[in-house]
């Protein structure tokens, strides 16, 4: 796992001698040269309110190269945002740009919902290989990526001071993990908070014992493998047999963030963009650390994306703002919100928090991610048929046998298996 830092190194020198990632120079086109003309408007969607100062420095910063261009942009909640793009993408009434990530690419791409991105101005080397891969298709990039979502683990250390434990280390176990979060709980605090979803919780179980989510098919399921049923009754023990965690009925009355930030929960797991909200409620009690191991290290990897939409009338602008997304100056500025691909300001990213935080375990855990598993038939509806069987599993209301071969089932009906 330790390979990354050298490679980041690596990776920063470079770019910098290359003056940053996009660091290509690109001429002017004709709809900026037009000086006096009636600006261009493009639109842009995203779904997360977190980013709203970012995302207002990132369009300032991107009219001032180009005056000729006014972006206006759009906060949608999540629950919305998505519907929303599959009703407007396929006609001319969509957003001219928007947010795509992994799970939506593989709806959209094949359905011919966006443009593919020019990457003749675009220093495609600067970025996290699999980002670029997990928005590409038949050898095109469809988006540029701007956001990472690795996983890790975070900790209130003032929890662990007051039992007088010690810190959670890289080379920690799953068993490591389990007796002490059970040491840590007590009638006011949980040692650990599970996360019964997939992409923060389950899956880095699955991943860690060895099991392959999906076969290469990509739509056939391995939840209810042997291997998978090992990793879930290891979480199911760390719930039900140590009460180490709350269960999934009580989380949805307090949602695991919740009760983290409330100090409540000494340790759990989360992606990236998290560590900004959760240094604002723990200030420096905050700390991160890769995954607890099992039979392998490994996590899951989602990356987000700028992309642009096929049906634009201004493909040209589109195409002028997905290069300053690539550039070292934009990625940067995202850096104040999320990690971003690019891994000179991914570095930018974790210093933010300092040193003793060490956001740069979500960078260290990169080395050994994986792409987030999903089907790539109706990703989103199998995704949410697999989570409503985790959910049973862990407000106790299915054995975890009974809950995973349910999971399998619900998710070959949505694939019309």
């Amino acid at each position: 796992m330790k390979k990354i830092a050298s490679f980041v190194i690596a990776a920063t020198m470079l770019c910098a001698l290359l003056t940053g990632c996009g660091g290509k120079t690109t001429e002017p086109s004709a709809p900026d040269a037009q000086k006096g003309a009636q600006p261009v408007e493009l639109d842009l969607y995203y779904w997360d309110e977190s980013y709203n100062d970012t995302m207002a420095a990132v369009v300032e910063a991107f009219e001032a190269q180009h005056d000729n261009i006014k972006i206006n942009i759009t906060t949608i909640p999540w629950g919305e945002y998505w519907t929303k793009l599959q009703t407007a993408l396929p006609t001319d009434s969509g957003p001219d740009l928007f947010w795509c990530n992994y799970m939506y690419s593989l709806e959209f791409i094949p359905n011919g919902l966006l443009a593919p991105v020019d990457t003749t101005n675009v220093d495609t080397g600067a970025f996290v290989e699999e980002a670029l891969n997990m928005l590409s298709a038949d050898g095109r990039l469809y988006a540029v990526p701007f956001m990472l979502d690795s996983v890790a683990m975070v900790y209130n250390k003032s929890l662990f001071d007051a039992k007088g434990i010690a810190y959670p280390t890289a080379d920690w176990t799953w068993e490591d993990l389990r007796t002490n979060a059970a040491a840590l709980t007590d009638e006011n605090h949980y040692g650990y908070c599970l996360d019964y979803q997939s992409q923060m919780g389950t899956f880095n179980f699955l991943l860690q014992n060895g099991v392959t989510v999906y076969e290469e098919d990509g739509v056939t399921p391995n939840f209810n493998s042997d291997a998978a049923v090992e990793a879930f009754n290891y979480q199911y023990d760390l719930v039900f047999t140590d009460k180490s965690s709350p269960n999934a009925t009580q989380l949805s009355e307090l949602s695991k963030g919740d009760r983290f930030m409330a100090g409540q929960a000494a340790m759990t797991y989360c992606t990236s963009p998290y560590v900004a909200t959760y240094y604002d409620a723990l200030g420096d009690a905050l700390g991160c650390v890769e995954l607890p191991a099992g039979k392998e290290e490994a996590c899951t990897l989602n990356a987000v994306g700028f992309a642009g939409s096929a049906k634009s009338a201004h493909p040209e602008e589109v195409q002028m703002f997905l290069e300053f997304a690539s550039s070292v100056e934009c990625q940067t500025m995202l850096a104040q919100s999320g990690m971003p691909a690019c891994l000179e300001a991914a570095n930018v990213w974790a210093e933010r928090f300092g040193e003793d935080t060490n956001a740069a375990a979500f960078i260290n855990m990169m080395d050994v991610a994986h792409r987030l598993p999903l089907a790539h038939k109706s990703p989103a509806a199998t995704r949410s048929a697999y989570e409503s069987e985790c959910a049973n599993i862990f407000a106790g209301t299915k054995t975890v046998e009974e809950g995973l071969n349910d999971a399998v089932a619900a998710v070959q009906a949505e694939l019309g298996a």
